[in-house]
Parts: C-alpha cells; structure tokens; sequence
C-alpha cells in the first residue's frame, strides 16, 4: 500500500482510465478522473494533485499543450500515457518537462512501478527538507529545504527529476556517474524505460543552468560512461 496520494487520471479512453483507477485505489490512493484536457487543466489550477497521468492524445486540449501549461508555474510530477506511435511525443514531453512515460498498452505491473519511482523521487526529496541543507556551487544554491534552485537569489523551476538529478550531481561533485547508476538511483531497480530517458532530463537540466549563467559543460559528458557535475 502506499500513502494516500490525490492522483489526477486524464484519459479520454474509458476502460484504460478506469483500469488505472481500480489499481490505484487499491494502493490506497484518491483519484480524480478526467476524459478532457481543458477540465484537467482548470481543476489542476484550483487544486494540485500529488501525481498526474497525462494522456498525450485527448479532446478539447493535447497532453501535451497541457504539460506546457503547468510547466509554465508548477513542478507537479507528470508521467505521460502514450501509444507506441507517439515515440516523437515521447522525446518532446520529456524535453517539455515530463518526468517519465508509460507506452500503452501496460501490464499493472509496470504501471505502478512507475507510479512508485516518480513518487520515491518525490518523498526524497521532501525527506531532504528535513535536514534543512543548502547544496551550493558558487552562486547556483540547491535548498533542499524550500525545494528550490536559487541562482543569485533568483528561485529556477525544476522538475521532480532535474531536482533529483542535480542534488544527487551536487552531493558527490566530480564522480562520474553511468547511466544505469542515475537509472537505479533517481528510477528505481525496477525501471521499465531506456538510457536515453536520462539523456533528455540532463539536456533540459543543462539548458536551464545555461540559460541561467552556468557553462553547458557544467555537467559534463564522460563519453561512453555518464555523467558528471564538474
């Protein structure tokens, strides 16, 4: 069982939307459903959920157009639901901000681990507050106490998992990273996805300390092993 997340379902297809919900309950979640991405959007602007899982195709307003949205204000985690058509879509709704996908069709299984690594990132993360550390690098600042990255003072918006991904880099400054261990340690032992999941999340991360002041090579590439935060 987990604890008692509010999870938001938007899907347009009805029998997926109620197998997802029927498992989720059953992990002792609460669960608001939605068939449209227009009434998704204005509910998660009233009150935000725990977790979304994002449809990419819907009526009235694209998964995607949504996730641009809330990425505008909010790191809500956000795992996108789509066909094995989508593989363009899945690469742009990791760029725009996504924190994982699910390719249709999916066994309980896989769902839930999913659910369960996006969801670990989250409780680390607010289990770090608690410790109320500051990581810092000269004037880029992780406070792992408001939940913030703080570059001159100035709070940058991260996902989930670029905030999980940069605290675990800031850490342990200067280790080299493999993909498979950012895989295990940020996803989980029981991850379904690829490497180049990590690829995009360190190319969004890259972009937004560069946009910010910082060099892209920052973290830096090791070719043919991972990742490192110089």
């Amino acid at each position: 069982m987990m604890k008692e997340y509010l999870v938001y379902i938007v899907e347009d297809e009805e029998k997926i939307a109620d197998f997802i919900n029927k498992y989720l309950i059953k992990e002792g979640c609460k669960v608001r459903v939605f068939h449209r991405g227009d009434d998704a959007l204005e509910e998660i602007r009233k009150k935000a959920p725990d977790l979304i899982l994002l449809d990419i195709m819907l009526p009235g307003m694209d998964g995607l157009e949504i996730l641009k949205n809330i990425r505008k204000s909010s790191y809500i985690p956000t795992i996108l639901l789509t066909s094995r058509s989508d593989e363009t879509d899945k690469i742009v709704g990791l760029e725009m901000g996504a924190d994982d996908y699910i390719t249709k069709p999916f066994s309980p299984r896989e769902l839930m681990a999913r659910i369960k690594s996006v969801l670990h990132r989250v409780e680390e993360i607010r289990k770090s507050v608690s410790s109320g550390n500051i990581l810092s690098r000269g004037s880029l600042k992780l406070d792992l106490d408001k939940r913030e990255l703080l570059v001159d003072d100035k709070n940058v918006l991260l996902t989930t998992t670029e905030f999980s991904l940069l605290k675990l880099f800031m850490s342990r400054p200067g280790k080299v990273f493999t993909r498979d261990e950012l895989l295990s340690l940020i996803w989980g032992d029981d991850f379904f996805g690829e490497s180049r999941t990590v690829d995009v999340h360190i190319k969004n991360l890259r972009k937004k300390l560069k946009d910010n002041g910082f060099p892209a090579h920052l973290i830096r590439s090791v070719w043919g092993v991972g990742y490192s935060l110089e």
